[in-house]
């Protein structure tokens, strides 16, 4: 894959990674929008995990942080920050909204191991087009 990539016309290879990192760059944006509708849900989830304090500052300087690395991962001068942000936003709303360890419910542990496991995966096809530039 990498020595196709390597003889692949140069012109080619930019517009595939613009279009990944586009791509990528929109399920963030498209996720802010929803957080921005779901802002009082995703505060009372927080309080119900116990987080009762802090947690309308906590969602919404998520929703910031996650916006602004999704414009910085488009500008490939600034794409391995963006990256970057973007994994540590998704790691850490893994960790408090996601959190499959704590639901006893098979159906709900299940569905958030899965949530769990795609943003993984996310997180990988980022760091696959941080390198590709």
């Amino acid at each position: 894959m990498m020595r196709e990539m390597a003889t692949m016309n140069p012109e080619t290879l930019t517009l595939l990674t613009f279009l990944g990192r586009a791509a990528v760059s929109f399920y963030f944006l498209w996720s802010a929008s929803f957080n921005i509708i779901r802002f009082a849900r995703n505060v009372e989830y927080l309080a119900r995990a116990g987080i009762r304090r802090g947690g309308a500052v906590l969602v919404g300087a998520g929703t910031i942080a996650m916006t602004v690395a999704s414009l910085l991962f488009l500008n490939p001068a600034t794409v391995v920050q963006g990256g970057v942000g973007l994994i540590l936003f998704t790691l850490g709303s893994d960790l408090l909204f996601h959190r499959w360890w704590i639901y006893r419910d098979p159906n709900l542990r299940i569905v958030h191991q899965q949530f769990a496991c795609e943003h993984l995966a996310l997180s990988g096809g980022i760091v696959g087009l941080m390198v590709a530039g």
